[in-house]
């Protein structure tokens, strides 16, 4: 699968908002490879400008999407919250025509609630990745065989 693609799904995801471009979140995943490493002890590179190798997979690519929304909605926090000062009426009514303003505190609590909860799926992503992702090499013992199937020697015998 494209990075170009994995962009599509991304901006798709979030609800087509205006401030994101294919070109923005491509850039994005090309320059956060290393991030997608990391959280997922893989070893990926960029393969042309297309794509990455070893091929992603489905839930590699999802997590890194969430990658992606915990960022997004952690920028939108940071702008609303960069402009607080900006509006102090909530709402003003002269000869019939009422204005409301938005209270930007209020709209990055909103933002804020949005990003812990992305981070908290995409922390229950991560483990649940990496838990299926291991397995035992080994598994040392002999309590998987049955107790009378084992020979009955001095060093067996457990009386």
């Amino acid at each position: 699968m494209t990075i170009s693609l994995i962009a599509n799904e991304i901006i798709s995801g979030l609800g087509s908002p205006s401030d994101l471009s294919d070109s923005f979140v491509s850039f994005w995943l090309r320059t956060n490879v290393g991030k997608l490493n990391l959280a997922l002890d893989s070893s990926f590179v960029l393969s042309g400008s297309t794509g990455l190798s070893p091929a992603i997979e489905e839930d590699q690519k999802i997590i890194w999407e969430k990658m992606f929304d915990s960022y997004y909605w952690g920028k939108k926090v940071a702008d609303n919250l960069g402009a607080v000062g900006t509006n102090t009426a909530l709402e003003v009514s002269e000869n019939g025509f009422t204005a409301k303003m938005v209270n930007k505190n209020e709209v990055s609590k909103t933002y804020l609630t949005f990003k812990k909860d992305t981070d908290v799926e995409l922390n229950g992503l991560v483990d649940a990745y990496k838990r299926n992702k291991y397995a035992p090499v080994q598994v040392v013992g002999d309590d998987n065989v049955a107790w009378d199937a084992r020979p009955t020697t001095k060093e067996t015998n457990r009386t």
